[in-house]
């Protein structure tokens, strides 16, 4: 691991600056002071009441907060490609878990680092990571030494036949051994993986650990409606395929939602990924209850599960942000392009335009994902005194050309390949496209090692 340096004092520069919690800045600036903002404000101003400090200035660029991912599984990097053309349970079941049994550990953690590697040079400074216990625990490490800020979900899950106990203190294990760690910028949390793969016993018993040690809870909520038709009535594909694993279960006949409800799960302290779907009485369930969404439309475009009423979880004030899913789900972390997805899936299914903006989106991006893991007082926006953690995005380039808003160029125009900067907590981790905290070379042919061992998971299935 490469050691990196904090900056002690820097001005950086650029002829857009994007606060995100007030307006743009033409000709801004943003003074760090270690690992925090010390100010944001005009150029000319900045500059002269700090005389003698170093100035960087990016030219024709924009400068705002790092992403916030708030959902992602970096360990599944590599299946990138593994299978695009699948709903969600014969994915998991017939593409993902089959091929993630062809690799050890060790290669779950190259294929982390290959995700942190593609997050920092996507402008992504902070991951809401849910951890498979494939990777026993050590691709926490890959992600605290990448640079990243964020949350690790430890997964957790019985698949109903498992001692409940015994997997919770399989996952505990994992958990305290990453708390001893001491990292400051990696927060670590449990993430029982679902209502459809998770005991009623099991969550119960992680609920009341994770409110104990303090432990953030993240889970798969109402990704699908396979999974309502599972909880609600018994039946469906997800039901079928316990019954063919020889499970005996008694469906709550409830929704999703109302199940962890009513299992006393919700609360401030828990992350749902997806709730796709929901009806109007969920979402007042996760308004009351002041449960945070991680809303990843991509993900579920791709799956065949559905769009999210994302206006309705925005209207009801609930703490929304956007994450990527896996590159296995997805096939890249570009924040980018998960944005204008946000908005054209919107756009398209409501057909009006006004249901969701640019600026909504970004919010959902930097400030919204901080809210949603409770870190707004350290991110998410350049404001002083919170941690830097900033990106600059070029617009020096054809596509991004001209710049008449700032937001809409950011939105609907540029790519990850256009970030040209990153900063983590002060230091600063890629700059003119290099990451400083990994060997790029070194990460790619590893993970092109893994992804040898895929590929020939997938000849096997092509071949019977």
């Amino acid at each position: 691991m490469k050691i990196l340096k904090r900056v002690k004092t820097l001005i950086l520069t650029s002829k857009w600056v994007l606060p995100i919690t007030s307006p743009p800045i033409r000709d801004g600036a943003v003074l760090i002071r270690g690992n925090n903002i010390a100010s944001v404000g005009k150029k000319e101003g900045i500059i002269k009441d700090n005389p003698r400090e170093e100035v960087r200035d990016f030219g024709e660029a924009i400068l705002l907060p790092g992403f916030v991912n708030a959902h992602t599984h970096l360990e599944y990097t590599a299946f990138r490609g593994v299978e695009d053309n699948l709903s969600l349970l014969p994915w998991i079941i017939d593409a993902i878990s089959k091929a993630a049994k062809n690799l050890s550990y060790e290669d779950f953690v190259i294929s982390t680092s290959l995700g942190c590697l593609e997050a920092l040079k996507s402008g992504i400074t902070c991951v809401a990571n849910a951890g498979t216990l494939g990777a026993r625990g050590e691709s926490f490490k890959a992600i605290v030494d990448s640079g990243l800020r964020g949350v690790f979900y430890q997964e957790v899950w019985d698949g109903f036949k498992r001692d409940p106990n015994e997997a919770l203190e399989e996952a505990l294990s994992l958990v305290k051994k990453m708390r001893r760690s001491g990292s400051k910028r990696i927060d670590v949390g449990i993430s029982p993986h679902s209502p459809y793969s998770v005991s009623e016993k099991l969550f119960k018993l992680v609920n009341g650990v994770s409110l104990k040690m303090g432990l953030s809870l993240c889970t798969h909520l109402a990704e699908s409606n396979e999974e309502v038709k599972f909880l609600k009535h018994g039946s469906g594909e997800i039901a079928d395929f316990w019954r063919n694993e020889g499970v005996k279960w008694k469906a709550p006949g409830l929704t999703p939602v109302q199940h962890l409800d009513k299992l006393g799960v919700l609360n401030p302290n828990v992350l749902a990924a997806h709730c796709v779907h929901l009806t109007d009485e969920d979402i007042r369930v996760l308004a009351r209850k002041n449960v945070a969404v991680a809303h990843c439309p991509k993900s579920n475009a791709k799956l065949a599960d559905g769009i999210a009423p994302l206006p309705k979880l925005m209207d009801a004030g609930i703490r929304v942000g956007l994450g990527t899913d896996s590159t296995a789900s997805n096939n890249v972390l570009d924040m980018f392009e998960e944005m204008r997805f946000a908005i054209f899936l919107q756009r398209a299914l409501h057909q009006t335009a006004p249901i969701f903006v640019a600026k909504q989106v970004l919010e959902m991006a930097t400030i919204g994902g901080a809210k949603a893991l409770a870190m707004e007082n350290r991110i998410g926006a350049l404001e002083r005194g919170k941690k830097a953690d900033l990106i600059a995005v070029a617009l020096n380039k054809a596509h991004t050309a001209p710049t008449l808003d700032p937001i809409s160029v950011l939105v609907y125009c540029a790519h990850q390949t256009d970030v040209a900067f990153v900063m983590v907590d002060g230091k600063i981790v890629v700059d003119d496209d290099e990451v400083k905290t990994l060997d790029e070379r070194k990460v790619l042919k590893k993970g092109g090692s893994v992804g040898d061992k895929l590929e020939e998971f997938k000849r096997k299935g092509a071949d019977g």
